[in-house]
């Protein structure tokens, strides 16, 4: 969902508001993997005694959160190029329509 936000955001046409709305929507959807990837590369106590106590309480947290990400940036990947080849392929069969 935040990719999809952020897409919605970058649009040149929505307004400079809707475009501010869905950037922060995005922001707020990723703040939990945020937070984790912070626990995760974090340097300080905080961060130690967070990575101590996902490997003790939840073990496969970390990893199922990774593959969560790898999964939606795939899947985001393969909507974006499924939009784009279907806006050319309507395109190009609107043109042929036309000229027919």
């Amino acid at each position: 969902m935040p990719l999809l936000l952020l897409r919605f955001a970058v649009h040149r046409e929505r307004s400079p508001e809707a475009r501010g709305i869905a950037t922060l929507g995005a922001l707020l959807l990723a703040a939990p993997n945020l937070c984790t990837l912070a626990v995760v590369v974090g340097r300080g106590g905080g961060a130690r005694a967070g990575r101590t106590v996902m490997d003790v309480k939840t073990p496969m947290f970390r990893g199922a959160t990774l593959a969560g990400v790898i999964v939606a940036v795939v899947l985001f990947a393969a909507l974006l190029w499924l939009m784009s080849t279907r806006r050319r392929g309507t395109g190009a069969s609107h043109r042929r329509a036309r000229s027919t």
